[in-house]
Parts: structure tokens; sequence; C-alpha cells
């Protein structure tokens, strides 16, 4: 996920959804990624849907 695009997305607008891709759970830190996920919905009022997977095959 690249959260700055998200981040910049939710500034710039008031409406729009904001969607990411489906992020590897395991691959991220959990603290950091429950903390960016955080602040961007957060600073997009409540629109962000985020994607997680646990991976495999």
């Amino acid at each position: 996920m690249d959260t700055v695009a998200l981040a910049a997305a939710a500034g710039a607008t008031n409406r729009i959804g904001l969607i990411s891709n489906v992020l590897l759970g395991p691959v991220w830190p959990a603290r950091m990624l429950a903390k960016e996920a955080q602040s961007i919905d957060g600073v997009s009022g409540g629109r962000l849907t985020l994607g997680i997977g646990l991976g495999g095959r």
C-alpha cells in the first residue's frame, strides 16, 4: 500500500472513497500497519477500505 499516496488523496478530496490493494498482513509490522491505516482513515473521515490477506497458496 502506498500510504503516502492514500494520505495525499485523503487530504485533497472529501467525497471519494479510498481503497488499498490487498496487503499481505504477515509482511507488515502489525503496529505500523494499524497506525498508518488509522491515521489515513482519520484524515479521510472514515473513507478508507483496507484489504488484508494472509498470503499462502
